[in-house]
């Protein structure tokens, strides 16, 4: 061994060599486990409370979407070119209690079997034999539905209540709107134009036919107008529905079929100054019907449970298939503003529209030329306060569609049309849809501006 060399003693070595201790681990993993905890913990919360906050926004800005989108169909409702469905009171002259205009002049006068006007029940108690105004209800119709049943009975192309994917959801209301879209064809602007009668037995200038010859930049095609469809002969103050022939762009009142002919439109006749637009629709065709109800869909969430189901509005145009406007809707109820004999409000269901608020209420006066087998035992028309709706409550119940994990407390919810007290989801839903979802309700008030003069 060199002289120079040390070694260093065993003892020394072993010692420089020394771990952590038992204790020490054991120490070390506790307090690793606390902190790790704790970020669980507030991982957890954090997600839960952005996950409810993602929920409640969701529903802020669907409920927000669906308001617009019925509010911008009931605002359309009862349109019919410039003129509108009429019949709401209005001071005249000196009397000091509002009387109701007249109706007829912004009502179509229908001279066609009622059969053949759709939503329309004349011919029950006494079928008409003569010009009729259209119906009140032929406009808006409200559905006013229980667990069981609807009151009238719901159309036979929208859903049935039920509980399961595709059924209608149990005591929701549906609404039908009727409006007049399109341009139609001018009969005052040198392209399409009306035939006179030589000679007349009614007085009145009566029609003889009406020959389309559209503008091609503004109008309609002459095929857009069918064979059998009905013809609505309209200007701002008046408007006939009548049934037609056709030979090729001529349309020919049918004596077969209306009770009685229909007249010229003024002022398209020589010399009288143009003071209106007389036009022409399809009468079939133009008016267009909107339904909304809710409808129970499978939840396309891949994350939701099997077999659960969330509440849809759906949109339905004429008989076309309904389109889905908003998932997580679970309540669609509606009040009607309408506006009695003296000018005060009352909001009723539909219900309580077509029964006059049990008779307590008096139709507006206008309707003229009636049978009276068309009357109730009270001499008033059936239906006849639809005419006089000006505003509707619309009333909807949204939910998170989605599953929320919140306490009981954070379920609750108030909903106007259940009144003013805070609710909780009942334990085991009956309507199809499932409990542990946060709710919240929204509200429109929305003016039928083509029902107001």
């Amino acid at each position: 061994m060199n002289e120079f060399t040390t070694t260093r003693p065993a003892r020394q070595s072993r010692w420089f060599q020394h771990g952590f201790s038992l204790i020490e681990l054991m120490v070390a993993m506790f307090l690793g486990l606390l902190v790790s905890a704790g970020i669980i913990t507030l991982f957890s919360s954090t997600s839960k409370a952005n996950r409810i906050q993602t929920q409640l926004a969701r529903m802020q800005e669907q409920g927000r979407f669906v308001v617009n989108r019925v509010v911008s169909d009931l605002q359309m409702s009862s349109a019919q070119y410039c003129s509108n469905s009429g019949g709401l009171p209005t001071n005249a002259g000196t009397s000091v209690a509002p009387i109701y205009l007249q109706d007829q002049p912004n009502t179509p006068l229908v001279y066609v079997d009622a059969q053949k006007i759709p939503g329309t029940n004349y011919s029950n108690p006494g079928a008409p034999t003569e010009p009729y105004p259209l119906p009140a209800d032929f406009y808006m119709r409200g559905y006013e539905c229980t667990d069981s049943t609807c009151t009238p009975s719901v159309p036979s192309n929208i859903p049935g209540m039920g509980t399961a994917a595709g059924n209608r959801i149990k005591g929701t209301d549906v609404l039908m709107l009727r409006a007049l879209r399109g341009l139609g064809w001018s009969l005052d602007a040198g392209y399409s134009t009306q035939a006179p009668a030589a000679t007349s037995t009614s007085g009145a200038i009566e029609l003889t036919s009406i020959t389309l010859a559209p503008s091609a930049s503004t109008e309609p095609p002459a095929s857009h107008f069918v064979k059998g469809d009905l013809a609505m002969l309209a200007e701002c103050s008046r408007s006939q529905v009548f049934a037609v022939t056709k030979a090729g762009n001529v349309l020919t009142p049918d004596p077969s079929k209306n009770f009685n002919t229909p007249g010229i439109q003024q002022p398209t006749l020589a010399g009288r100054a143009s003071t209106q637009d007389p036009r022409l629709y399809d009468f079939s065709r133009d008016f267009v019907t909107t339904n909304y109800y809710l409808e129970l869909k499978a939840d396309d969430n891949p994350d939701a449970p099997a077999g659960k189901l969330v509440g849809v509005l759906m949109r339905q145009i004429n008989n076309e298939p309904a389109e889905e406007l908003v998932r997580g809707v679970e309540r669609f109820d509606l009040r009607y503003g309408v506006v009695n004999r003296n000018g005060a409000m009352s909001y009723l269901t539909a219900d309580q529209v077509d029964s006059r608020a049990g008779g307590a209420l008096t139709c507006p006066v206008g309707a003229k030329g009636l049978p009276d087998s068309w009357l109730d035992s009270s001499q008033q028309l059936p239906g006849c306060l639809w005419r006089a709706v000006k505003t509707i409550e619309v009333n909807m119940l949204l939910d998170s569609a989605d599953l929320s994990n919140v306490s009981d407390e954070e379920l609750h919810y108030v909903y106007p049309p259940d009144g003013s007290s805070v609710q909780s989801p009942p334990a085991n839903p009956t309507n199809g849809l499932s409990r542990n979802m946060m709710r919240r309700s929204f509200t429109a008030l929305i003016a039928v501006r083509n029902n107001n003069f």
